[in-house]
C-alpha cells in the first residue's frame, strides 16, 4: 500500500494501514480523510462539521499502535509552511473567508491580492501578497500573517 501523498477526493480514511479518529468537544467521532502517512506523521483533512473546542485525536498505525493527542478546533488557525527550523518560509496557507486577512513583511503592511481556496488540494487555502518596494535589499525580514485577528507564527524570507 502507498503512504502518500494523496490528492484525489474523497480522501481515503485509511492509508498504508493507518487511520485517524477525531472526537470533538461534543463527543462526536469523525474518521478524516488522509493525505499522507509515514512512521512519523499523518496529514489529514479536518472535518467541517466538528464542534469548536478541545478535540482528541487518535492515530492507529498499521501494527495497531495508537498515539493520542489533543487539538483546539477553532474557526481559523492560520499557519505558514517553512523549509526548516529557522522559520524560512516555504509558502503561505490558511483556511479563511474572503475577508479579515492581513500580512506585514518587515513591519510594512503588504497588499493581499488573493486569499481563498488553493484549488489543487482539499482543505488547503492560500494567500497571495504584493511585496512592498521598500523591502528591496533589506535581507532577512519577518512575515506576519493574521486572519480574523488570529496571528500565525511568524516566518522569514530573504529579500535581495
Amino acid at each position: 500500500m502507498r503512504n502518500g501523498p494523496v490528492s484525489a477526493v474523497p480522501l481515503p480514511p485509511t492509508l498504508a494501514g493507518t487511520s485517524v479518529e477525531i472526537v470533538d468537544a461534543a463527543g462526536a467521532s469523525f474518521k478524516p480523510g488522509l493525505f499522507f502517512v509515514n512512521e512519523m506523521q499523518a496529514n489529514y483533512l479536518m472535518p467541517k462539521a466538528m464542534t469548536l473546542g478541545l478535540a482528541t485525536v487518535i492515530a492507529t498505525a498499521a501494527d495497531g499502535t495508537q498515539t493520542r493527542g489533543y487539538l483546539n478546533v477553532r474557526n481559523v488557525s492560520p499557519a505558514q509552511f517553512v523549509f526548516n527550523g529557522d522559520g524560512l518560509v516555504a509558502g503561505a496557507a490558511v483556511r479563511v473567508k474572503p475577508a479579515g486577512v492581513k500580512v506585514t513583511i518587515g513591519g510594512e503592511e503588504a497588499e493581499v491580492t488573493f486569499s481563498g481556496m488553493q484549488g489543487q488540494f482539499e482543505g488547503l487555502d492560500q494567500v497571495n501578497i504584493k511585496l512592498p518596494r521598500g523591502l528591496k535589499g533589506r535581507g532577512k525580514v519577518m512575515i506576519q500573517l493574521t486572519v480574523d485577528l488570529v496571528k500565525a507564527a511568524p516566518v522569514s524570507v530573504t529579500v535581495q
